[in-house]
C-alpha cells in the first residue's frame, strides 16, 4: 500500500486517538523497563506494536466504512519500526527516567554481603553485585 496509509494509521488515528494512545504509553514504558533492565529487544517489540496497529486498523475501518485502510504485513512492520524509532529517541532523551530511574539506580551497585573484623583489627568486606528484579 502507500505512504499514505501508514502515516495515516499512526500520526493520523493511533496519536489522536484516546485509548489507542494509551495503550502505546503503556507499551512505550514496558519497553521503557525493559530497556532499564538491559532485556529490551527491538525485534520482540514490532510483535508487540503489530498487536496496536491490527486493533487500529480495525477500529479505524469501523468509524470509517468509506474509507477504509488495509495494509500489508510489510507495511504494519514499517509502521512498528516508525513507531520504535519514536520510542527510542524518546528513551534516548529521558522521557522515561522519572518513571524507573530511582528503582533501577542501585542495580548495579555492590551489596555488602559478609564483614567481619581480624585479629588485627583490620575490618574485611565481602561484595557481590545486585541482580535486577
Amino acid at each position: 500500500m502507500g505512504e499514505w496509509e501508514q502515516n495515516e494509521i499512526y500520526a493520523g488515528y493511533i496519536m489522536n486517538e484516546e485509548p489507542l494512545y494509551r495503550r502505546q504509553e503503556l507499551m512505550n514504558q514496558n519497553l521503557a523497563r525493559k530497556k532499564f533492565r538491559k532485556v529490551y529487544n527491538p525485534n520482540l517489540a514490532i510483535n508487540l506494536y503489530m498487536y496496536l496497529i491490527n486493533d487500529a486498523i480495525k477500529q479505524y475501518n469501523n468509524n470509517f466504512p468509506d474509507d477504509k485502510i488495509e495494509l500489508t504485513k510489510e507495511d504494519k512492520i514499517e509502521v512498528a519500526k516508525d513507531m520504535i524509532k519514536d520510542f527510542e529517541e524518546g528513551f534516548r532523551l529521558g522521557y522515561y527516567n522519572k518513571l524507573y530511574s530511582k528503582h533501577y539506580q542501585n542495580i548495579n551497585k555492590p551489596v555488602e554481603v559478609n564483614s567481619y573484623t581480624k585479629d588485627n583489627g583490620i575490618k574485611v568486606r565481602h561484595y557481590k553485585r545486585r541482580k535486577p528484579s
